[in-house]
């Protein structure tokens, strides 16, 4: 059974081929079939069979969950411990063993509980300019020309335990640390 679309199509494809050179124009007929008889094959479709490849599953399977009196979840900040009802921000290794559990891993098969729902959402501030610890350290050995290492030492010399005693009391005082270190230096002056 001769097929007239994929002969139109031969035809044109072997007539651009000759135009840029690829065919002469004397082999154009021969062309012209090997081109219909590629077309034909390609129509009927392949003559290998292929196998669809499996899609990967994106989480691995959890077991169920056991029926306990308490079930683990995540409230608010905070992470419910599925043995004992307890909230807290992390479940962590040292919890577990209360109950016999050696590893995070283990309470997580146990209870059907991915890594990502072992702790609670914790927030963590970052303290910025002037309040950084380390800006104040930069600034108290720039202004009084210390050694990093004797920063905590001259600290001490100037009525504070260390760093983070200037941190603190300058926070409860409502003021930038190294503010506060400075007028402490000029009330010890007077």
């Amino acid at each position: 059974m001769f097929n007239k679309k994929l002969w139109s199509e031969a035809v044109d494809i072997a007539k651009d081929q000759a135009r840029h050179g690829k065919v002469h124009y004397s082999d154009l007929q021969k062309a012209t079939e090997t081109i219909y008889n590629d077309l034909l094959l390609l129509e009927q479709g392949p003559v290998f069979e292929t196998n669809p490849i499996p899609e990967p599953s994106t989480q691995a399977a959890l077991p169920a969950p056991s029926a306990g009196i308490f079930k683990h979840e995540r409230v608010g900040d905070f992470v419910t411990c599925a043995e004992c009802g307890e909230q807290m921000k992390s479940i962590s290794i040292a919890h577990l063993k209360k109950h016999g559990i050696n590893s995070r891993e283990e309470y997580m098969q146990k209870h059907g509980v991915l890594k990502k729902d072992m702790i609670g959402n914790i927030k963590r501030e970052v303290l910025k300019g002037e309040e950084n610890p380390l800006t104040v350290l930069g600034h108290i050995m720039r202004e009084y020309k210390v050694a990093r290492d004797d920063v905590n030492e001259f600290i001490a010399e100037h009525g504070f335990t260390d760093l983070k005693d200037l941190m603190k009391k300058a926070k409860v005082a409502g003021v930038l640390p190294f503010e506060f270190f400075q007028d402490k230096q000029a009330r010890n002056l007077l």
